[in-house]
């Protein structure tokens, strides 16, 4: 079956098919630079069995062409990789030249050849020698005004006496020095000004590293130059329209002169606030940039672009911003359908119009509208697994922002910090949500303080938010199910209450980052409620009689609530990836309640959690959700982590392997058939832990990506201690139908079977 599916039996009588590079010899570190520069590199395999896309291309080729075949080899078909002895003498000859820039001056590279049955081996057998380091490194000095700033920043070489050598660590110091030099005024210097004569002939398996700079053609080149003038085009255009009768009007303010239409598009002072270089300023490229980048994030202009008019006779220069207006409005749409085997389905779409440069100081207004539809659960229905009716819920927003492009009081002497995005945000939403057994309404309003710092890390600062939230129309079957149940926390869940808070948000992103094969992700999120007013209440002694207190007459929550969200991802090849992450959370209730509100609760399961498990219905602790009528399952601690293998398929099809790992618990939980299975407890959190697993596929359409994934329950921490691990019945019929019930922690009221895969289809990945 092999070899009728492999290509090479298709390969002409003087072809071989390459199937493995490797390399050997050497320390697995360097190993894994060597092998990207070999040439030519074997096929991928499908699943690691079966080299499908040479099979599909040789196969496509064969015979007389035709249109499904020009399709299928267009599509799912790839040049087979052949055997080529000139291109391994190349490949060999390439990693000497690396071993020549890690040190191995001696090393020898010999590459060996199997071949069987049409299909090549080859492995680079390394003989590397002794690794040389460095015995000495100099700076020879050039007599210019730089030698000063290249000696300070040769305190920082990452390449000192003693370490080995290491051609590509010398190469990435020229461009750091060179790119400091540039920051500190030297407008004509580059990299290719410096260079380094080694010395290897010492005989001791040691270098002398010295740096020099070129003899500059031109005495200016060495020397800092500084601003002179700043020209800002705000209406400038790429298209010169010559029968444009457009007034311009030419203001100078200080160093700036600015060129706008009249009446002008946007104010000076906001133009002046983000770009960063002024009078006498010395030159600096990465400030430019920065300013560059500032302007853009206005979001007021298409196109931001600078050019710089060197006075070379008086080492100073000028500067010209030249800017297009952008279209003054946009209208953004957004359609999602979700769905889960055991769950609901769902279909939403949002319609989002931005205003920019509403009062003409970059501001954006922001004006959104959203509705969607599910099919969800009778929450009072008994057979829960098989009575629904579709799109039983209805839930539709609007919503209203507007940020302005600095910070207002009582932080507007801050703009003039290096923030490279400061931003002030006014939002005010409203949100219902009408299902068959309740209503709820939501409003929210709040201001917050947004910025990045230079290494691309945000902070979110909202000082005030407000949150009112009313539950209505409840039914008579909710009703009776809340009072049997008789749960303080869930009643709690359905009360009016109004929410005052303050959040801290910081964002670290380098999952574009290309620099590194391990892309990073980091949020932490810091959240206080009711403190402030409580503390006033206590101070002027309100309500003093009241256990609960209140505003407005409707009760408010007091709480701390802190969250960390950690992703990884590590690339292994060429659009394959392991990507990892965990999530801790914890929300603590203080004095005025006993809980938090029910959208601050922390759930898990569902498409984007724990896919074994469908939306709210895992946990809290080892509480089994199966007894009951079907209630979203809610808690105050959450941990979760997941690990995923990705991998290509064919073209955009990728697939996936993952593993699910979490729950969630309550703290504060006393309803005496609950509170032993529900409250985090240390002694015994770690063995209620839920795994799953499972498989899944996506197909990448470039602006989206469709996701479908098959959850597998491993571990069920809702069944008694001993009986978690439920993978060991997956295939016992008569526990899935029956014997399951007896086995959680409290009986089963439901008549179903035990569902041990939930079928997930959404939007994006996971994480």
């Amino acid at each position: 079956m092999f070899w009728s599916c492999s290509p090479a039996r298709l390969l002409h009588e003087d072809e071989v098919l390459l199937v493995k590079n490797k390399v050997s010899g050497i320390d697995k570190k360097y190993v894994e630079d060597i092998k990207p520069l070999i040439r030519p590199r074997p096929n991928r395999k499908l699943f690691g069995l079966f080299r499908i896309k040479p099979w599909v291309y040789l196969k496509a080729t064969q015979g007389s062409e035709n249109n499904l075949k020009s399709w299928a080899n267009k599509n799912f078909g790839e040049e087979p990789s052949l055997y080529d002895t000139a291109l391994v003498s190349e490949s060999a000859v390439i990693i000497g030249r690396y071993l020549q820039d890690k040190g191995f001056f001696q090393g020898n590279v010999v590459p060996v050849t199997e071949v069987k049955r049409k299909k090549a081996k080859v492995n680079y057998i390394i003989t590397p020698g002794k690794q040389y380091t460095v015995r000495s490194f100099d700076f020879v000095f050039s007599g210019t005004s730089i030698d000063k700033f290249i000696s300070y920043q040769l305190n920082f070489n990452k390449l000192g006496v003693g370490d080995p050598y290491d051609a590509d660590i010398l190469d990435a110091e020229r461009t750091r020095i060179s790119n400091f030099l540039r920051d500190n005024g030297f407008y004509y210097f580059n990299r290719d000004f410096m260079y380094y004569e080694i010395d290897s002939s010492l005989g001791t398996r040691q270098v002398d590293v010295i740096l020099k700079i070129k003899q500059a053609r031109q005495q200016y080149y060495y020397e800092a130059f500084k601003m002179d003038s700043i020209r800002l085009n705000a209406a400038y255009s790429l298209f010169e329209n010559k029968g444009d009768s457009t007034v311009y009007d030419t203001t100078r303010i200080e160093e700036f002169i600015f060129i706008d239409k009249q009446p002008e598009t946007i104010r000076k002072n906001i133009l002046k606030q983000n770009l960063l270089l002024r009078n006498d300023q010395m030159f600096s490229e990465s400030t430019l940039r920065l300013s560059q980048s500032r302007i853009s994030d206005l979001n007021v202009f298409a196109y931001v672009n600078y050019r710089i008019i060197p006075k070379d006779s008086l080492r100073k220069f000028d500067l010209l911003v030249l800017l297009t207006p952008n279209t003054k409005r946009q209208i953004k749409t957004d359609l999602e359908a979700s769905t889960n085997s055991t769950s609901l389905f769902g279909i939403s779409g949002s319609v989002t119009q931005i205003s920019r440069n509403v009062f003409r100081g970059a501001e954006m207004l922001e004006l959104r509208a959203n509705v969607g539809i599910e099919s969800q659960q009778n929450l009072t229905n008994q057979d829960v697994f098989f009575q629904r009716t579709t799109f039983n819920t209805l839930e539709y927003g609007f919503g209203i922002g507007l940020v302005f492009p600095r910070f207002l009081f009582p932080f507007k002497n801050w703009n003039d910090r290096n923030y490279t995005r400061p931003r002030t945000r006014f939002g005010l939403n409203y949100n219902n949500q009408i299902r068959l057994d309740f209503t709820r309404d939501v409003f929210q309003a709040n201001v917050g303080y947004l910025w990045t710092n230079r290494v691309g890390e945000r902070y979110e600062f909202y000082p005030f938010e407000v949150n009112l939230a009313r539950t209505n129309n409840i039914s008579t079957g909710l009703d009776s199910t809340l009072r049997a149940l008789n749960d303080p926390f869930l009643n709690f869940s359905f009360t009016n209450h109004l929410t005052t808070s303050s959040r801290l948000a910081y964002t670290s992103d380098h999952l574009r980052s290309q620099r590194y094969k391990r892309m990073t992700y980091t949020r932490v999120t810091l959240e206080f409620a009711g403190n402030t007013l409580f503390a006033l209440y206590s101070l002027a002694n309100l309500q003093p009689d009241q256990t609960q207190k209140t505003i407005l007459k409707l009760p408010f929550f007091q709480y701390i609530r802190a969250d960390v969200d950690l992703r990884q991802y590590w690339q292994q090849r060429e659009d394959r990836y392991l990507a990892g992450r965990i999530f801790l959370g914890v929300g603590l209730p203080l004095v005025n309640s006993n809980t938090l509100p029910l959208e601050k609760r922390y759930f898990i399961g569902g498409t984007n959690s724990i896919r074994a498990w469908q939306a709210r219905s895992l946990g809290p602790g080892s509480f089994s959700g199966y007894s009951i009528a079907r209630l979203d399952q809610f808690g105050e601690v959450k941990i979760e982590g997941s690990l995923e293998e990705r991998f290509p398929i064919f073209n955009k099809l990728k697939g996936a392997v993952f593993l699910d790992i979490g729950n969630i618990w309550t703290l504060e939980d006393t309803v005496s058939n609950k509170k032993d299975f529900t409250n985090f407890n240390f002694s015994r959190f770690y063995k209620e832990i839920a795994i799953g697993t499972g498989f899944g596929f996506r197909y990448d359409f470039t602006y989206f990506l469709v996701r479908v994934d098959l959850g597998i329950k491993v571990l069920d921490p809702a069944f008694s201690t001993g009986n978690r691990w439920v993978i060991a019945n997956a295939f016992n019929a008569d526990w899935k139908n029956n014997h399951w019930k007896n086995q959680l922690n409290s009986p089963a009221s439901t008549t179903s079977s035990y569902q041990f895969m939930s079928f997930n289809v959404g939007i994006g990945y996971p994480f």
